[in-house]
């Protein structure tokens, strides 16, 4: 038997069924094998927890985010650099002492296909227009199986970063510091970024 779970949209829960599934498959003595062809790994991650990116990395980019944090030294130009050299975990870290919500939901505004949760993020933080531009392009450069945006899509996403009000992109960080349920909580302030 062979199962495969597709959605391009973000937060269906496509890596918890076929994690579930897998799990249900092997117990009944099936032969099962997972290929996680998601850039974002999460089927992988919950398989195989920290190994899955040997852990170090991950954990070495905590160790310096949180020093950076003790220094007051987390600021956009040292985010838009760390991932214009590549450094990805050490972004999502920084991003993450920043706004203080969750390593896991950092991950997923990052490699989410809009980039709305991003820009809310960036807006709650106050950083500047440019500096969320440049953020958003490296981190679609981060992107193995993507093509980097297009023109269209960098303008979509500023004129929607720019239209963001304060107030809601607070509020919205607040509920994701608790809770962090991303899609419903984006479509939320989308919402009242428009009106």
């Amino acid at each position: 038997m062979r199962t495969v779970v597709f959605n391009q949209k973000g937060g269906v829960g496509k890596s918890t069924i076929t994690c579930n599934l897998a799990a249900i498959s092997a117990y009944q003595g099936l032969r099962t094998l997972v290929i996680d062809l998601d850039p974002q790994g999460n089927s992988t991650r919950y398989l195989l927890g920290d190994t899955a990116d040997g852990g170090g990395e991950a954990r070495k980019s905590l160790v310096l985010a949180n020093h950076l944090a003790e220094q007051n030294a987390i600021n956009p130009n040292l985010l838009v650099e760390s991932l214009w050299r590549g450094e990805i975990a050490l972004f999502e870290a920084l991003l993450s002492k920043i706004t203080g919500i969750r390593p896991r939901l950092v991950r997923r505004l990052l490699f989410e296909r809009g980039g709305e949760g991003l820009a809310v993020a960036c807006k709650a933080i106050n950083i500047d227009a440019a500096s969320f531009a440049s953020i958003f392009v490296l981190s679609r450069k981060a992107r193995p199986y993507e093509p980097p945006p297009e023109r269209g899509e960098v303008t979509r996403l500023l004129k929607f970063f720019n239209n963001i009000r304060e107030e809601p992109a607070d509020e919205l960080l607040r509920k994701w510091q608790r809770a962090p349920e991303l899609l419903s909580a984006v479509w939320h302030i989308g919402q009242r970024a428009e009106a």
